[in-house]
This record gives C-alpha cells, sequence and structure tokens, in this order.
C-alpha cells in the first residue's frame, strides 16, 4: 500500500499523556494511544522501558514490523468488499474525520487507508476491474489479480469502521491496537519476562505525564515574584545625609504623664548607678490564708 508505507516518513506526533522518546513514530503513536486509553499499566511501561534498553541501535524496525502487522491483520476482520466506488469513498471519509484526536495511531493509519482507497479508485485498472465485475467474469490478468489484493487487505479495515457503532469501533480498535503491540513484540524476539533480560539500563523510553502537575508547574513558572523594586535609573543619592534626631514618641501626644508627653526617656529611665540590690529578698506573705 502505497500511502500506507509512506506513514514510516511521514507522520506527525501529538503529546497526549505519556512521554515517548527515542522510538520511531508509528510505534510512539501506538503506544500512545494504548496510554491514552489506559491499556498499559504501569508494570507493563516498566517491562517495555527494560525491553527497549537492550537496543543500542537505531529502533525504526518496529515501525517496519508494524506496518506488516496492521496488513497481516486484514486477513482477522471482516470480509471485504468485493467492489469499491466513490461512494464507499465518501462514507469512510466522514467516518475517518469523525476519529477523536486522542487516536492519534488510528486516525493516522485509516487516513492512509483512505488515501490508499483514492489511488484505487483512479488507477487505470479500476475501470477494467469494474468491468469484469459487472460481468461476472475472472481475473485474467496479474495486474487485475494485485488490483483486487489491494481492495482484499483495504476494505476490512474499511467496513469496520463504517459498519460498527462509534462503541464498537473504539472497542474493536482497542483489542486491534494491543494484538499490533503483541505482534510486534513477538515478531522482534522481545522477552517480556523483566528475570530474562539483560544488559539494563534506567533511560525511559515510556512516561507517563500527570498533565494537571505539569499544568502547575507551567502556570508556577509564569509566575514574576518581585521580591525589590527595579532601582530608579533617574535617582540621585544625596552628598550629605541629614543628621538623626532621637525623637521618638511611642504613643501620641494626647497621652500626658505629670502634664509633659511621655517620651523614650520617661518610659525607659535610664538605670540608678547608686542602686544596691538588697542582699535577702523579703520573705513572701501568704495573703490567702485558710480557707473553709
Amino acid at each position: 500500500m502505497k500511502y500506507l508505507i509512506s506513514l514510516l516518513f511521514f507522520l506527525n506526533v501529538n503529546a497526549i499523556d505519556v512521554k515517548i522518546t527515542k522510538l520511531p513514530k508509528l510505534t510512539s503513536n501506538l503506544l500512545k494511544e494504548i496510554c491514552f486509553e489506559n491499556q498499559l499499566a504501569d508494570r507493563d511501561i516498566d517491562s517495555y522501558n527494560l525491553i527497549f534498553s537492550q537496543y543500542t541501535s537505531d529502533l525504526t524496525f518496529l515501525d517496519n514490523l508494524l506496518l506488516k502487522s496492521i496488513l497481516i491483520k486484514s486477513s482477522d476482520l471482516k470480509k471485504s468488499y468485493k467492489m469499491i466506488d466513490q461512494k464507499l469513498f465518501d462514507l469512510a471519509r466522514d467516518r475517518i474525520n469523525q476519529i477523536p484526536s486522542s487516536k492519534i495511531f488510528t486516525k493516522t493509519i485509516y487516513q492512509s487507508f483512505l488515501n490508499d482507497l483514492g489511488e484505487l479508485l483512479t488507477d487505470p485498472e479500476y475501470r477494467n476491474f469494474v468491468l469484469l465485475y459487472k460481468q461476472n467474469q475472472r481475473i485474467n490478468t496479474n495486474s487485475l489479480k494485485t488490483f483486487e489484493n489491494k481492495i482484499r487487505m483495504l476494505t476490512p479495515w474499511l467496513r469496520l469502521i463504517l459498519e460498527s457503532t462509534p462503541e464498537e469501533f473504539t472497542k474493536s480498535i482497542n483489542e486491534i491496537n494491543l494484538s499490533l503491540l503483541e505482534r510486534i513484540k513477538k515478531a522482534s524476539g522481545f522477552i517480556t519476562r523483566t528475570s530474562e533480560i539483560k544488559n539494563l539500563t534506567k533511560e525511559k523510553f515510556i512516561e507517563k505525564i500527570d498533565q494537571g502537575l505539569e499544568k502547575a508547574k507551567e502556570e508556577i513558572a509564569g509566575l514574576a515574584f518581585e521580591v525589590a523594586p527595579a532601582p530608579n535609573p533617574n535617582y540621585v543619592p544625596p552628598k550629605e545625609l541629614p543628621q538623626g534626631v532621637d525623637d521618638w514618641i511611642p504613643v501620641d501626644d494626647s497621652i500626658i504623664e505629670d502634664g509633659l508627653p511621655l517620651t523614650k526617656d520617661r518610659l525607659f529611665p535610664e538605670p540608678d548607678p547608686d542602686y544596691v540590690p538588697p542582699k535577702v529578698l523579703p520573705k513572701p506573705v501568704d495573703k490567702w490564708g485558710d480557707q473553709d
């Protein structure tokens, strides 16, 4: 399939609820969608991180395995349509446009299916294929057999989305996505049991993101705390500072003692330099006495 294979080079990556690093784009999108649907537990993520850490070379081969798995999966779906036409294209386009953006892998794959369908409808062999179909004649050339095989591989996916309710389609796609992940794991010789994994690193290829925490961090980072006002560039300091005056009054002038304002010196008098403390303090007197 022309457009399906071209996905290996032209894919958009949108961050959802998981951070993927150093994985090829199609595989990354598959993992993002599976994690978004909460189909991959934390222990599974840890297991995949351990598995991927064994590969020091380029991991783009994962996308090739995934594309092959998608084509093989066609045989497990419902029967294909025997004929394609513009009406089928229009119906498929409308349903594919309704796939939510959160299903990044599914939407990307189905858009490639739609592009492939458009290619088949404009293929020169399409007219010959329709003619033989209407006359109920057998396919008699290799080029027409190839054309028919493309229809058989493509249309089961279109039948799935056109003949299912949105809920049924989501359920089926979620199951298919998990099976695709399992296929590429087996095809690449991955081992799921961590006890058998060797040469491990602590690098994280898959990491869940707490969206609430990330949003809070962004908001805090955007706050500007002004500890002190910016200095006035036009300020000229005085050459001499005024002499300080000790005129502190702890209360207002309305409080008067002996006809004079209560000043600091009167409130806190200097200690008497001639004062001699008593050698023996008087014995305290119990004024309460005995009470009945």
